[in-house]
């Protein structure tokens, strides 16, 4: 004979999704894209290193921004994106993802090595990005 679940069990869950739920309505989920490389069939990271730290991502889940570095780089409309895409048209394998993200309070690129000056039209940045799925076939 199986355990049986104690009768509590179910309406912490509930509780602990409902927590889950306040939470995740907080974080301003929004839609975007993302420009990355895809390296091999698998990896896939930053399109471009900024200030020499790159991000791996995957389809699916969540990629947090590094500690002691500004938030993630990414575009809120698919034009921004492939306008992005056709003026870095000499650089192999990037390509865009649709995605997930969380949005940031902060606007600026940096890391623990400096900041980055400029960034492309119609970067927004988030704290969190989660890839959907891919958009073009390099």
């Amino acid at each position: 004979m199986g355990r049986m679940n104690h009768p509590k069990e179910p309406k912490r869950n509930i509780k602990k999704f409902k927590r889950e739920v306040k939470i995740m309505e907080k974080k301003r989920i929004r839609t975007g894209f993302k420009v990355c490389r895809c390296i091999g069939y698998y990896e896939i990271v930053s399109a471009f290193p900024s200030l020499g730290h790159s991000k791996n991502y995957n389809i699916g889940g969540w990629t947090r921004r590094p500690n002691n570095c500004g938030p993630l780089a990414l575009f809120d409309r698919l034009q921004d994106a492939e306008a992005f895409l056709d003026r870095e048209s000499g650089e192999p394998r990037l390509t865009i993802f649709l995605c997930e993200y969380v949005e940031s309070d902060e606007h600026q690129l940096y890391t623990e090595y400096g900041r980055a000056h400029i960034v492309p039209y119609g970067t927004v940045f988030a704290d969190e990005i989660k890839l959907i799925k891919r958009m073009y076939k390099d």
